[in-house]
């Protein structure tokens, strides 16, 4: 009885979220939409991948021109012709419910919370009755993926919320030994993803040396491989990142030079886009579980090792602040929440329905302030250029806490996706100035506008004046 009660309730919770979704969000063209929505307008029109100007001139009325301009998208292929740097996956899975929108008149931007949701319930659907046999621990699971920063991104969009679930699937198939569809899963992954493409290989490697299946291990790398042969013949490159020439690129490249002790501290605890502002409950429950767990099998450590590692390649793109679903948590951190989730499900058990209940209260309570302020269900994805209520809290108070990298101060301060590092200057509501990003080209400007530069910064201003035109530096007031 409890069983059919559960999945009457999941069915319930599946159509009650489909018709707000239908109904009540609207889906503005943020993101890498120009491409993910582009490529499904290809596919339809003819049945290519190419971008036409037919394919423009049907896409501008519901994207904004400027996109197709910018130099992050759509770049010239070997053969002249414009192709999208993203893989087109995600894109085709997004093909039906996008001709369904219109068939009834729709707004077709909503395909992405739809096809988001429907992939979300879908896996989760898996996960509890391949994975998951005792009832409370599916209602928690289900809770942690409400709870969490996951929810963010079924609105978003693009494939985000598409590649945590695969690795999601991944993880548990791990765990029951099913290392070929753990692999398999993950590298699917890694398709909508490249950082993924190190957590994948750990899987394939696992499964090498513990099944010892050399050919199955070679499909496996080649299945891993599809989307840099599809770069490779289109391109003419494994990778297109490494040709962009949109400004981020050109000042800093994109690869291992960008890598940070500060941009690993800012993906977990930056107090805009660090995981820990958005999952404090969640990510001090995996420290419990994970502990428990590597006790057990150090397969687990040697897991957990491999995310981690994988974190620093999300650093190697030069553009830092940009994509986050609401005030945050960023994207480049996003693909831990699934190992964060599996473990506590696997490593904390609930004896009675009151200890349950218990649980599930503490997490709506603590997760529940962020997710609320960042819009839960439908965040606003301007919000991505203006600081958090916690970043604003630290700003006005003690602005010298916070000294993150200067794009995410310089984005949200001015409240633009700026292209190049720019001066920035954070006010309170009061007007008076309480911090600046400040460039020397721009020391009159800040003066006029704070009214001094406080004298403690006289050696700072002398070695700024030796700085190039792009380097700059904190003030406080």
């Amino acid at each position: 009885m409890r069983e059919k009660l559960f999945w009457l309730g999941f069915i319930f919770l599946f159509i009650a979220f489909f018709v707000y979704y239908l109904n009540f969000v609207s889906i503005k063209p943020d993101g890498d939409i120009v491409e993910y929505f582009g490529i499904t307008e290809s596919l339809i029109n003819h049945q290519s991948l190419n971008l036409t100007q037919i394919d423009i001139d049907k896409l501008l009325l519901v994207i904004d021109a400027p996109k197709f301009s910018n130099p992050g998208y759509y770049i010239k292929g070997i053969d002249g012709a414009r192709y999208p740097v993203h893989f087109f996956a995600y894109s085709i899975l997004l093909i039906p419910m996008r001709l369904i929108l219109e068939s009834v008149g729709k707004n077709p931007l909503l395909t992405f919370p739809l096809t988001n949701l429907i992939l979300l319930f879908l896996a989760l659907m898996v996960i509890f009755r391949v994975y998951l046999n005792k009832l409370s621990n599916r209602l928690f699971g289900l809770a942690l993926v409400l709870f969490s920063p996951l929810v963010f991104f079924i609105s978003w969009p693009g494939p985000d919320l598409f590649y945590c679930l695969l690795l999601l699937l991944s993880l548990f198939a791990l765990n029951q030994k099913q290392y070929f569809l753990a692999s398999f899963f993950s590298a699917l992954a890694s398709w909508q993803s490249q950082p993924l493409l190190i957590l994948s290989l750990f899987f394939i490697l696992l499964y090498f040396l513990k099944q010892k299946k050399v050919v199955w291990s070679i499909y496996l790398i080649i299945v891993l491989a599809i989307p840099y042969l599809y770069n490779l013949l289109v391109f003419g490159v494994f990778s297109p990142w490494l040709v962009f020439q949109d400004n981020w690129t050109k000042l800093y490249g994109f690869g291992m030079q960008n890598l940070s002790l500060l941009k690993t501290w800012e993906q977990f605890f930056d107090l805009n886009i660090g995981l820990f502002w958005y999952s404090s409950l969640i990510l001090g429950l995996f420290v419990f579980g994970a502990l428990k767990a590597v006790r057990k099998n150090q397969v687990f450590l040697w897991l957990i090792l491999a995310f981690f590692l994988t974190s620093f390649f999300y650093q190697t793109n030069p553009a830092w602040n940009y994509g986050t679903a609401g005030y945050g948590p960023t994207r480049h951190v996003l693909f831990l929440i699934p190992l964060l989730i599996f473990f506590i499900i696997q490593e904390i058990s609930f004896k009675t329905v009151k200890k349950y209940l218990v649980y599930l209260l503490i997490l709506a309570l603590i997760q529940g302030y962020s997710l609320i302020f960042n819009g839960f269900l439908a965040p606003d994805t301007t919000k991505t250029l203006y600081h958090s209520p916690y970043a604003e809290y630290v700003l006005n108070k003690y602005p010298q806490l916070y000294n993150p990298t200067p794009e995410i101060f310089m984005d949200r301060t001015l409240h633009t996706d700026v292209t190049k590092p720019t001066s920035a200057i954070y006010k309170n509501k009061q007007g008076l100035c309480r911090k600046v990003y400040l460039l020397k080209e721009d020391l009159n400007k800040v003066i006029n506008e704070c009214g001094f530069i406080p004298h403690s910064y006289e050696n700072q201003l002398k070695e700024l004046a030796g700085f190039n035109q792009f380097k700059g530096l904190y003030v406080n007031y």
